[in-house]
């Protein structure tokens, strides 16, 4: 599995290549799916280390200031992918249409073995699918392919605590 870039390492994404790619890929847009669309390199003491990303077929340089360079990540970047492996392989993944019925809920359809998430906090926890929790835990969460609904089971909780904090300011004010 290809794993991210660790921001104090730049190359260390190069040293893990896929089989059969030359030494220096030009590709590296696919190494970000499934979260990153954009990438800001700053002109900062080291950003030098970071020029292969002008060599790359995939990013595109969408913006240049004395202080930053933007890049466009050409591949389509979602919340939904479908997967035939409960270890994804980023490389391979397809995107899985979904409708965003609230911010903290997402109906979905597919016939694929597993359905990958990337909740907008990046953050798995506390999202499920109809009710079941995810089989990984991390920056994206993965379920056996079902047709239904993920929600975020933690603005629930949330939900009544408004709910209690409304009550007891109207119980305030009318004087009791």
């Amino acid at each position: 599995m290809l794993h991210l870039l660790p921001v104090h390492e730049p190359r260390a994404a190069l040293r893990r290549v896929p089989a059969g790619q030359e030494e220096q890929p030009t590709n590296f847009g696919e190494f970000m799916i499934p979260i990153v669309k954009y990438v800001l390199l700053t002109k900062e003491v080291d950003y030098k280390g970071y020029f292969f990303l002008f060599n790359q077929t995939d990013l595109e340089l969408i913006k240049e200031t004395g202080n930053f360079y933007i890049f466009k990540n050409k591949h389509a970047v979602s919340s939904f992918y479908q997967s035939p492996s409960p270890e994804p392989r980023f490389l391979s993944l397809s995107l899985l249409p979904y409708t965003q019925t609230s911010p903290v809920e997402f109906s979905e359809k597919t016939e694929a073995e597993y359905i990958m998430f990337v909740p907008p906090s990046l953050d798995s926890d506390y999202w499920g699918l109809e009710g079941k929790p995810s089989l990984a835990h991390g920056f994206y969460a993965l379920y056996p392919a079902r047709e239904g609904t993920i929600h975020y089971r933690r603005f629930d909780t949330y939900l009544l605590g408004y709910a209690v904090s409304l009550l007891t300011l109207m119980a305030l004010a009318s004087g009791i």
